[in-house]
């Protein structure tokens, strides 16, 4: 799913820095213009927390849209060129069958 995606991306580049992934939090490309943030330590400030390593936070409320954004905005702050990041997608097998056929 686009959700264990960001999640495995994420954690990823976490693991790479963590130093520096914490320069993310409040960071104005990671906060909205509601003042919403992506990224915390309080996960009591998101609306859906996902826990990306001990007492590291992301916002998980997000539509598939939202994660490709959030993603570019991540690897262009650490220097990863975006063409470095393939995503490879594998066919849906079950799309388009409904749950009714016997």
């Amino acid at each position: 799913t686009w959700q264990r995606l960001y999640e495995l991306v994420l954690r990823q580049v976490f693991d790479e820095d963590p130093e520096r992934f914490g320069t993310l939090f409040g960071h104005p490309d990671f906060t909205s213009n509601r003042g919403n943030i992506t990224f915390t330590q309080d996960p009591q400030r998101l609306r859906k927390s996902m826990e990306i390593h001990d007492g590291v936070f992301a916002e998980s409320n997000l539509s598939a849209n939202g994660i490709r954004d959030i993603l570019r905005r991540v690897v262009e702050n650490f220097g990863i060129p975006t063409d470095q990041l393939l995503i490879f997608l594998r066919q849906d097998r079950d799309a388009g069958r409904s749950g009714d056929d016997a």
